[in-house]
């Protein structure tokens, strides 16, 4: 059991690798229904940094990132916030920088 610190209401990750990298990425679903977060580790999980949001939203629903062979991350999620929101539209986003951006 690993604790990753400050992620209280952040749950249910879902945990890549970059491409080209030794580091690894986890994205993770809010309870407080505002964004995607995500936080690194360096040495394969051991330690991690702060999550960070991304400027993906999230209304407390389940998320999953892929890594692609081409390097892009693909993500599905809600693309609502709010914890009254409907759980549609299911969206599909792509990143082709280690999901610092999501302009697809």
């Amino acid at each position: 059991r690993l604790d990753i610190p400050k992620t209280n209401d952040l749950i249910q990750p879902t945990i890549i690798r970059l491409t080209n990298s030794t580091r690894l990425r986890s994205f993770f679903r809010d309870e407080d229904a505002l964004f995607i977060y995500y936080a690194d580790s360096d040495d394969d999980g051991s330690t991690w940094t702060a999550p960070r949001p991304t400027q993906l939203p999230n209304n407390n629903a389940g998320i999953q990132a892929y890594t692609l062979k081409s390097g892009a991350i693909i993500m599905a999620f809600n693309n609502h916030a709010g914890t009254h929101r409907p759980r549609s539209p299911l969206t599909v986003a792509l990143s082709y920088d280690n999901g610092m951006t999501w302009p697809y």
